[in-house]
């Protein structure tokens, strides 16, 4: 008997991985299928590497290889994940957990260009709306298949996940003088033209993983929700996807090319281009992790793929479902904190007595909190519903949901919460009860159905009210979903 298992064992895994996606002719990529039958293709290229004289310069084509090529394993994270898989580690070790049980990225490298993709069915006529993910991390960290990015629950619902990686801090954003001559005008931005291609990827081959190319969801948090604001505004973009899920994005850059250009000049400091794409990929990481630059690493106006000027004015409304989080920024902040100079730092023209007196019960912590969420996240979140919402239907949340447990009373909602509902893959290190898989069920229904249509409602959900600026109706996510009037728009004005 025991012989017969093992033998079933291995028939099951040399067999039961009949996913093959064949994207060049002669070349025939091998996924998996899982117990569920979600299959799955890990690594898939979708640009040439940028290295070497490639680096700062637009991606460009994938040189397909003949044979048989397997998609099994993640391919390394772009330059460079440390900071976000720190951040896990740390936290999992202020929860008492062991910080090695943390899975992190295959490594970091610049020969980064992958995706990633779930889904439920490789028939080519089965138009299932396909969900791109945006992953975040400050547009200089992350990657895109952190444990909490997983789309295979989320392909269950009869959508086809896809998750991109693309170039991060100074290898995406950079601009020599020399680099904008020889690109004939532009720079920088080249994260932008990674994502860019690969959603011209996703258009070539989504029928191939039972997708509508027609049909296609830009969903992302953070940096990665950025990103997407930025491809809102991006030209090159427009007929790429048609569909956005902006989660806790901060405000597009108010930056341009010259701008990138005097900080590109003070990390090169005189070294030449033909110098700069000589160093290793190692070495320019710790130049620039020496020189972290003010303006931050977003995309920037003028740059590659965008045009010169205001950004919001660029943009090209779609169907737009966005939000924020409850306590964005509660857990990085000391409970001794000053409210008078954060209030003086955030540029907030009311005394502590009037701001303690507007939002009434809360402690100098969460009112701190809830000033700097409302002016890194919840304000620019409003100032993009408003744009969009006058043309094209828009939906707007807060996520309120706090975890059970003591790290789950300090932490709040947090930037990120609500991300393991997106794709219910739950962290071990916290607690998750009942209700928080309910929810989870109800994000994710909220999350596909709009996808599938520009309209998150169905009979089994809350009813989720448009968004508009006269009325700025605001669905609350939490164990119970409400409806509400926006908040804190004073901050806002």
């Amino acid at each position: 008997m025991r012989v017969s298992i093992i033998f079933f064992l291995s028939f099951l895994s040399n067999h039961v991985v009949a996913a093959s996606f064949t994207g060049h002719p002669n070349e025939a990529w091998q996924g998996t299928v899982d117990e569920n039958g979600i299959y799955s293709f890990k690594g898939l290229p979708f640009a040439a590497p940028p290295v070497g004289h490639l680096r700062w310069k637009p991606p460009i084509a994938y040189q397909p290889k003949s044979g048989e090529r397997l998609a099994r394993t993640f391919a390394p994270a772009c330059m460079r994940a440390d900071h976000i898989e720190n951040w896990y580690r740390d936290l999992i070790e202020r929860l008492g957990n062991d910080p090695d049980s943390f899975e992190g990225p295959n490594g970091s490298s610049e020969d980064c260009l992958y995706l990633n993709v779930w889904t439920p069915t490789l028939n080519q006529s089965a138009n299932l709306p396909v969900m791109v993910w945006i992953h975040g991390g400050s547009n200089k960290s992350g990657w895109a298949y952190e444990p909490d990015y997983r789309g295979n629950q989320l392909a269950r619902l009869d959508v086809v996940v896809i998750s991109i990686a693309y170039r991060l801090g100074a290898f995406s954003m950079f601009a020599l003088p020399s680099l904008i001559t020889e690109q004939q005008g532009s720079a920088s931005n080249y994260g932008l033209l990674d994502l860019i291609a690969g959603l011209e990827f996703v258009q070539q081959h989504a029928r191939a993983f039972g997708g509508n190319p027609d049909n296609v969801t830009l969903f992302g948090e953070s940096s990665g929700a950025e990103n997407i604001a930025a491809l809102l505004a991006s030209p090159r973009a427009q007929a790429l996807f048609h569909r956005a899920i902006h989660q806790s994005g901060s405000p597009l850059s108010s930056y341009g090319l010259q701008d990138v250009v005097k900080y590109s000049q003070g990390l090169a400091n005189g070294r030449s281009l033909d110098e700069l794409r000589s160093l290793s990929a190692n070495e320019f990481y710790e130049l620039q992790s020496l020189n972290e630059p003010e303006l931050g690493f977003g995309p920037i106006s003028g740059g590659h793929a965008l045009p010169d000027t205001n950004l919001y004015d660029a943009l090209n409304p779609k169907p737009l479902l966005v939000g924020t989080n409850d306590h964005e920024w509660l857990m990085y902040i000391d409970p001794k904190v000053s409210l008078r100079q954060t209030a003086n730092d955030l540029g907030i023209d009311h005394t502590e007595s009037e701001i303690r007196k507007i939002l009434t019960g809360l402690s100098d912590q969460h009112i701190v909190d809830r000033l700097t969420t409302a002016k890194y996240m919840y304000c620019p979140t409003l100032k993009l519903s408003d744009r969009i919402s006058a043309q094209q239907p828009t939906y707007f949340y807060l996520f309120t949901h706090v975890r059970e447990g003591e790290y789950g009373q300090r932490a709040g909602a947090y930037h990120g919460a609500e991300i393991p509902y997106v794709f219910s893959h739950h962290d071990s290190y916290l607690v998750t009860t009942v209700e928080d898989m309910q929810l989870s069920k109800d994000i994710m229904g909220y999350w596909t159905n709009f996808a599938r249509s520009g309209n998150p409602n169905a009979e089994q959900f809350a009813k989720w009210p448009k968004y508009h600026e006269d009325s700025r109706q605001v669905l609350h996510l939490g164990v119970q979903q409400t409806v509400n009037t926006a908040r804190d728009i004073w901050m806002c004005d």
